[in-house]
């Protein structure tokens, strides 16, 4: 009887070590997942951001005709603002551009050739929504061409048939004359708010009405978009599913800046949370400055 017991013990220690263990990585596990999933709704609107499109605030709504809707009237194509729920920085708001994987069948000159550019093949109806007259009301009213001269040059649909090749266009921005060049694929505008509350993570991408909840077990998010350096840091807090007996110290706190981290870390929490850091470039998203700095060089 001394003998099973002196060998029970040890095998139920172990046994409770290696529960605790699997218990620990199964959550650690959930908690990785919910940081990819979020992660994965930003990249591509971040990689396509601002492409076509002014960064400077006035241009960017004279782009659009000074539209009073959104996403027309935001500080241009990204931003950091105070959430609903009154946290700095705590919702993104981002304006891209998604790909229609149709091309443009001749190069094309506004005014010049009349206002009408013709596609190699029909357009998707689902694909835009024309606005007849004004300012535009809807994303799906405008379409970019990344090869478009000038570069910043959004357009506003005035007519688009069912089941055809041509579209009819007009540009705020450059009302006078713009160009486009044959077999540059048109882009679709699309948008998107980001943002935390409740321990959710939401989007609203203005397709449907209202938010969209999308990943659970997101305590917060914050944001800092810094343009002359064309980047974006985006900073995470997650947590597990397992609810520990005790207070559980944050994970990866410390790469965060220490005005966050004292206020992530003030409140506790018996779930095991992790604080994510990642630096994203916005490669489409170019200032004039950019281009300024470019025919510098090439003059020198």
């Amino acid at each position: 009887m001394i003998i099973l017991v002196t060998l029970t013990i040890p095998l139920l220690t172990m046994l409770r070590q290696s529960t605790d263990y699997l218990t620990t990585q199964i959550d650690y596990r959930i908690a990785q997942n919910r940081i990819f999933s979020a992660l994965s709704l930003i990249r591509h609107p971040v990689f396509y951001c601002g492409m076509g499109l002014p960064v400077d605030t006035e241009e960017y709504r004279v782009a659009f005709g000074r539209s009073r809707f959104q996403p027309f009237n935001w500080a241009g194509p990204v931003s950091a603002v105070k959430s609903s729920i009154g946290k700095e920085n705590g919702e993104l708001r981002i304006v891209y551009a998604k790909s229609e994987h149709i091309k443009l069948k001749e190069n094309f000159e506004y005014i010049k050739q009349g206002k009408t550019i013709s596609f190699t093949k029909n357009i998707n109806e689902n694909s835009i929504i024309p606005r007849n007259s004004g300012i535009p009301e809807n994303t799906r009213n405008c379409i970019i061409f990344k090869s478009s001269f000038p570069v910043f040059n959004p357009l506003i649909v005035r007519s688009a048939n069912k089941n055809s090749p041509h579209v009819v266009v007009e540009s705020f921005i450059n009302p006078n004359f713009f160009r486009l060049y044959k077999n540059d694929t048109m882009y679709v505008l699309c948008a998107m708010k980001v943002f935390c509350k409740s321990g959710v993570l939401y989007t609203n991408d203005f397709k449907i009405s209202g938010d969209q909840p999308r990943v659970d077990g997101v305590n917060d998010i914050r944001f800092n978009v810094n343009k002359d350096k064309q980047n974006i840091t985006i900073y995470l807090l997650v947590r597990g599913n397992q609810k520990f007996d005790t207070f559980k110290e944050i994970i990866g706190i410390e790469q965060c800046p220490t005005e966050l981290a004292e206020e992530w870390t003030c409140k506790k929490s018996n779930y095991q949370r992790y604080a994510v850091k990642t630096v994203w470039r916005l490669p489409n998203c170019l200032s004039k400055n950019f281009f300024s700095k470019i025919e510098i060089e090439e003059q020198y």
